[in-house]
């Protein structure tokens, strides 16, 4: 009641762990709650404190512009990022908020509306939607304590008309273009939202993916879950693939689904369709080791790439994940050839071994005899 506006400029403020700069804050009191006019590089509205947080009453954003980025990797930031797992929920403000352009650790998700709200329990994210020219994003969850510790759970459904442009906006390696994507993920970990979670990821992610091409790229880019291992076959195994198209590998559809389980995701019916060739996937892909375990079998037309792949030597005698994978897809891989190919290592340099097809698999076999016709 006695305190006037308030007008400061702060050269550096930390706000629940994401850092701002240069930043002036006009402060007003309006009876129960402060409203504050913001002012900088990365926020600019309007936001309004309710004097008693623990009563349910939000604090509401209006923002124009709202960046969101982690403290520097300083030796207090870690520790205190550290420290971020075992915030307690239930001690932080209910928040409602709406940003015309929201940006989250240099990722662009364009104009934002959230509602949190307090739950005994922790937190209730009741609704987060995101939209831009690029794709639209939908979240709900919860950030409850369970057990004695803060566990997130979050329900996220992705969609897209230009996936390219789509995961440039979220700072992803721009290697895929689709005209129409689908990710539906329901995932959870212990701790908070601001701690890394590759490690503890946990849940189940379907993913679909419409017309277009996994172009040709160079190692490393191995976030999207192993598809773009797919992408190194051609040029790994030295088969040409500029029958197809001269800017990668083109396909009608791309379908998947992963279980994430301790920052691994696992996939056995991860299928990629082409006008050329088809491609199954079953494995394994390492979130936070960064690596690969998969078995790959390409299908294609004889006359095509895949005659290449049967010229080259045979590997070692079948793995025991041929002979899943071939059932997986026997009725999925339309192609006549077939050839069955073994991933592992790491994203920056995955290994490629060819290995044997299973006994009985006729497109095999049919490729076999062929390549001795010849």
């Amino acid at each position: 009641d006695w305190l006037g506006p308030v007008d400061v400029h702060l050269d550096r403020a930390t706000i629940f762990g994401f850092e701002f700069r240069d930043v002036i804050a006009k402060l007003r009191s309006e009876g129960d709650l402060w409203r504050v006019a913001v002012t900088g590089p990365q926020a600019e509205g309007q936001v309004a404190v309710p004097d008693n947080l623990t009563r349910g009453r939000p604090i509401v954003l209006d923002m124009k512009r709202l960046q969101l980025t982690r403290e520097e990797s300083s030796p207090a930031a870690v520790a205190k990022a550290t420290a971020d797992v075992q915030i307690d929920p239930r001690t932080l403000p209910a928040i409602s908020a709406v940003a015309e352009d929201f940006t989250w650790q240099s990722r662009h998700f364009g104009r934002l509306v959230a509602a949190i709200s307090r739950d005994p329990r922790g937190l209730n994210i009741d609704s987060i939607a995101t939209t831009s020219p690029a794709f639209d994003l939908l979240a709900n969850g919860s950030w409850w304590m369970e057990q004695g510790a803060p566990r997130m759970r979050i329900e996220v459904l992705l969609t897209s008309t230009d996936f390219s442009a789509a995961a440039r906006a979220l700072a992803f390696r721009d290697a895929i273009d689709a005209s129409k994507a689908r990710f539906a993920a329901n995932l959870w970990w212990p701790g908070g939202p601001s701690m890394d979670v590759l490690k503890t990821l946990n849940g189940t992610l379907h993913v679909s993916l419409e017309d277009g091409r996994l172009r040709d790229i160079e190692p490393g880019a191995g976030r999207m879950l192993g598809l773009l291992s797919v992408a190194q076959l051609p040029r790994r195994l030295a088969l040409d693939f500029r029958d197809v198209t001269d800017e990668g590998l083109a396909f009608s559809s791309v379908r998947g689904d992963f279980e994430l389980l301790a920052g691994n995701a696992f996939t056995q019916n991860l299928l990629l369709k082409g006008a050329a060739v088809d491609m199954g996937i079953v494995g394994r892909t390492g979130l936070a080791t960064e690596d690969y375990d998969q078995t790959i079998v390409v299908s294609g037309n004889p006359s095509g790439p895949l005659a290449v792949a049967g010229a080259l030597a045979a590997g070692p005698v079948i793995g025991a994940g041929v002979l899943v994978l071939s059932q997986l897809f026997k009725d999925q891989l339309q192609g006549l050839t077939r050839a069955y190919y073994h991933v592992t290592g790491s994203w920056a340099a995955p290994v490629v071994q060819r290995i044997a097809a299973p006994a009985g698999d006729g497109a095999a076999a049919g490729t076999a005899e062929k390549q001795r016709e010849n």
